[in-house]
């Protein structure tokens, strides 16, 4: 089995004309489910293994923006997370990002205080990334992106240069806005 041209693993010979698996997988493949399958080929179940994927995962064209999400009554639709939630144990901000203009460091900063941020640049990305998070935990929301890959491209962004930072924002302020 080949994942994006890396075997991860390898069917034995059954003396029967062998094992023909015929399988596409997205790149989001995860580490149990490769266990589970490795654990069913070597139970012997070939015969019946069947892995078709013809299309890709069309999921996502949904989003609800940062002024959906920081309006108390839709509290309840917060899903994982609680608008107490600290910013910072959620994403990674560095320390050098002091926001006195709003009175609130990164270490006080939680994630309704995120998405109520007002102005451009780190601002509007911390702002459209809290959207981004609970626009992908919601169960009820079809968002183009997991949690975790919410969390680890807000976390390149922010290490990145300015360029990453508004084109990370762009990029979730236009998922968030798809309604």
């Amino acid at each position: 089995v080949d994942v994006d041209g890396t075997t991860v693993a390898a069917a034995p010979e059954t003396g029967n004309g062998g094992v023909e698996v015929d399988y596409a997988v997205d790149k989001e493949i995860i580490a149990d489910e490769v266990e589970l399958i490795l654990a069913y080929l070597s139970s012997g179940g070939f015969d019946d293994l069947v892995f078709c994927k013809d299309e890709p995962n069309q999921g996502g064209g949904q989003g609800c923006t940062p002024g959906y999400w920081r309006q108390s009554h839709h509290f309840d639709d917060w899903t994982n997370h609680l608008p107490s939630d600290m910013f910072s144990a959620v994403f990674d901000l560095p320390a050098a990002l002091e926001r006195p203009e709003h009175n609130v460091s990164p270490a006080s900063l939680t994630l309704l205080g995120a998405v109520k941020l007002r102005g451009g640049n780190v601002n509007a990305l911390m702002r459209h990334t809290v959207a981004a998070l609970l626009n992908a935990a919601n169960p009820n929301v079809a968002y183009d992106y997991t949690e975790q890959q919410v969390i680890d491209k807000f976390n390149a962004a922010i290490a990145g240069s300015a360029a990453d930072i508004e084109n990370q924002k762009n990029d979730f302020a236009r998922l968030n806005e798809q309604g």
